[in-house]
């Protein structure tokens, strides 16, 4: 059986700093970009999870208001969509902070 183990060493891993605030900036300069982006996307996901609520409020004020009317429910509601697309970007959010 031949390996495939190649004969040529690896390059040795590079130097950690051994003073412990620049040992910290040196992970810090991996890792912000991604815990940053995890922060913006827990935000925008509890941001449209308190806002939700609201967006139902007017849709179901809308409905109410065009029953006691005798209007066109649909009508009525159409301008208030932000609760489809609050729904949408909170479950947006939620999973890809998630990954």
């Amino acid at each position: 059986m031949a390996s495939n183990l190649s004969a040529t060493p690896h390059p040795p891993p590079p130097a950690l700093p051994e003073a412990p605030f620049a040992f910290v900036l040196h992970f810090i300069r991996f890792y912000l970009p991604g815990v940053l982006g995890v922060a913006l996307l827990e935000a925008g996901q509890s941001t449209c999870g308190i806002l939700l609520p609201y967006a139902i409020k007017q849709i179901m004020d809308a409905v109410m208001g065009a029953q006691a009317a005798a209007a066109d429910a649909w009508a009525r509601s159409r301008g208030r969509c932000g609760c489809s697309r609050g729904s949408i970007s909170a479950f947006c959010c939620a999973r890809a902070a998630a990954a």
